[in-house]
């Protein structure tokens, strides 16, 4: 009986360990005009596509997908390599849709910036920072107020890989996009 119990206690440990990983994130967008706005992302669903090295796909959600208060697409487009890759502020290696839903609208913050990867993709899990993204809004409901105009996004995020779900969860935040910016706004297919 204790050896079925212990048994039975490793397999949920292992499970939950599994299961539970540290997939998440969080990101800021910081207003860069005279007024100090700041808009803050603590996401719990993380996941991330990859076909190459140089092709990736990361879909952060923040609240259920089916409809989230904030979702951030990020697509890294090369890996930037240590001792060979110049670190300059104007720099790109990704872009940036940072999306808010306000229950009544939405607005879609965009942009390009540098991805750090902490680790290679293609892995179970990615880890990357978010830095020296500049975003603004470049699309809105007609309710939607913005209080950040030209900002800055930063922030970090550990995504699990997950093909299907990466697509999957992404065309469920462009439907719910649609829905309340009346009209599509981004299509992702592969």
């Amino acid at each position: 009986m204790n050896h079925r119990l212990a048994l039975l206690s490793l397999a949920l440990l292992s499970g939950l360990l599994t299961l539970g990983g540290c997939a998440g994130g969080t990101l800021a967008v910081r207003s860069t005009g005279e007024e100090a706005a700041e808009l803050t992302g603590n996401f719990t669903t993380a996941v991330y596509s990859y076909d190459d090295l140089n092709n990736l796909d990361v879909l952060l959600i923040e609240g259920e997908p089916e409809s989230p208060t904030q979702a951030v697409h990020i697509r890294m487009y090369w890996q930037p390599r240590a001792g060979r890759t110049p670190i300059d502020v104007r720099a790109t290696n990704a872009t940036i849709n940072y999306v808010v839903f306000t229950g009544q609208g939405a607005g879609v913050y965009s942009g390009a910036g540098f991805l750090f990867p902490k680790n290679n993709p293609g892995g179970g899990t990615f880890t990357a920072s978010l830095r020296s993204t500049a975003v603004r809004l470049l699309d809105a409901s007609g309710n939607f107020a913005d209080r950040l105009g030209r900002a800055d996004a930063t922030g970090s995020f550990s995504a699990k890989r997950d093909d299907d779900a990466t697509q999957r969860l992404l065309r469920t935040v462009e439907v719910y996009l649609r829905n309340q910016l009346g009209y599509p706004r981004f299509v992702m297919a592969r």
